[in-house]
């Protein structure tokens, strides 16, 4: 294991340092410096990994410690959205003094409908970049159970999970722009999972994974190979697929009940007649005012847009789940073509197409749809370059069956 000693004397530290940065004192002979420069061996168990900003330590117990400082790299990122946010509340106070006593409360609330959402994002982002410059975590080991301790500020959560419950430990994207990405190190455990390390290096990050992984999981064992995502079209083939839909339906409810909701919501409450400024107005007080009117317009017709679009794509849903849930669709093949059949719900064709075959074509299947923890999958014949889609909205259990008996 990894045993760290004093630059000076060799003493181990008397307690356990979270932060790489922090001035320790040795207890042996009495000197004082950064933890950066006490000394790391490696023993056995693990090679040393030469980082500098995660510091993994073993206690007398056995127990096992990962101490993962803040990013301390988000200042300007702050500064900026503080400053965002200082002048958004500004302007809402700019208009709520101005225009309540004259307009009322209706007109108000319309003309801060245009730096509420500034406010509201500001917020946001100032909370992620506070949350990437001051997050720290202490990750412990025990025999039984993996503990996460997360610092923000002086708050501490605890956050306990059985070593029985945790399903992996990987790397995950959390955001990517053109050729750059942003990673971060993801333990999962049940339905929990813990997000730590977006700061790290990529050499950290799979460093602190691979650890984590053999102290937890033990040495890697081999795994069944994976179901094959495109495979040869043997000479002849039957498959029947049933379609079902029923999963869209909550998703479908919600999405009209949420469009009615905010429709009527602009109806209601954020209509209004427009008004005239007063002659002895200042010229500047009638420009914001202009400007505040003629946003909140703009606002109230990009919402009604949106609650548009929500109730016809809850409709649709609802339509397209009903219509098609229950039916079925054959998929056969021969020597020299290739037959979908579209059945009805009681099992009468309604309609009918042929492909012809050729030598080299292949059989895969892509992902269409993931809603409601359903994955739907759809299966597409390739011929050279081009692909042409065969069997829709198939879930995927159904779609690797076809997949595995076709490859046998």
């Amino acid at each position: 294991m990894h045993r760290t000693t004093c630059p000076a004397c060799g003493t181990e530290p008397d307690r356990m340092v979270m932060i790489p940065q922090e001035i320790i004192r040795c207890p042996g002979c009495g000197l004082e410096t950064s933890f950066h420069e006490w000394q790391t061996h490696a023993g056995d168990s693990l090679q040393g990994t030469g980082r500098v900003s995660v510091v993994r330590e073993t206690s007398a117990n056995g127990d096992i410690h990962w101490a993962i400082p803040a990013g301390r790299n988000a200042g300007v990122s702050m500064t900026f959205w503080g400053l965002w946010c200082v002048l958004s509340l500004g302007l809402m106070a700019f208009v709520g003094i101005k225009c309540f006593p004259q307009y009322g409360i209706t007109s108000v609330l319309l003309l801060l409908s245009f730096p509420i959402p500034f406010l509201v994002i500001g917020i946001i982002l100032l909370h992620l970049s506070v949350v990437r410059h001051h997050e720290e975590y202490r990750i412990t080991l025990t025999k039984d159970t993996l503990e996460s301790r997360r610092n923000l500020l002086g708050r501490l959560k605890l956050r306990i999970f059985p070593r029985s419950r945790i399903r992996s430990i990987s790397r995950i994207t959390t955001s990517k722009s053109g050729s750059t990405r942003s990673e971060a190190v993801e333990i999962r455990a049940g339905k929990d999972r813990i997000r730590l390390g977006e700061h790290l290096s990529p050499e950290e990050r799979q460093t602190l994974v691979d650890e984590m992984r053999l102290l937890v999981f033990g040495p890697p064992v081999p795994v069944p190979s994976a179901v094959p995502s495109t495979v040869a079209i043997p000479g002849s083939f039957s498959f029947l697929v049933r379609h079902r839909m029923l999963h869209y339906l909550p998703f479908a409810s919600v999405s009209i009940l949420m469009g009615a909701f905010f429709m009527a919501a602009v109806i209601r409450f954020w209509s209004h007649e427009p008004h005239s400024s007063q002659p002895d107005e200042l010229l500047f007080f009638r420009v914001i005012e202009w400007v505040a009117t003629l946003t909140g317009n703009v606002m109230r017709g990009v919402l009604m847009l949106i609650a548009l679009g929500m109730i016809s794509g809850g409709l649709w849903m609802w339509i397209h789940a009903l219509r098609k849930h229950l039916r079925q669709t054959v998929l056969e093949g021969n020597a020299g073509r290739i037959i979908v059949r579209m059945l009805d719900k009681r099992g009468r064709q309604t309609g009918e197409k042929t492909y012809p075959r050729q030598e080299s074509d292949t059989i895969r299947t892509s992902i269409q749809s993931m809603t409601g923890g359903v994955t739907l999958k759809r299966i597409e014949l390739l011929q050279g370059d081009d692909s042409t889609p065969l069997v829709s909205d198939v879930r995927s259990e159904d779609a690797e069956a076809i997949m595995n008996i076709l490859s046998e």
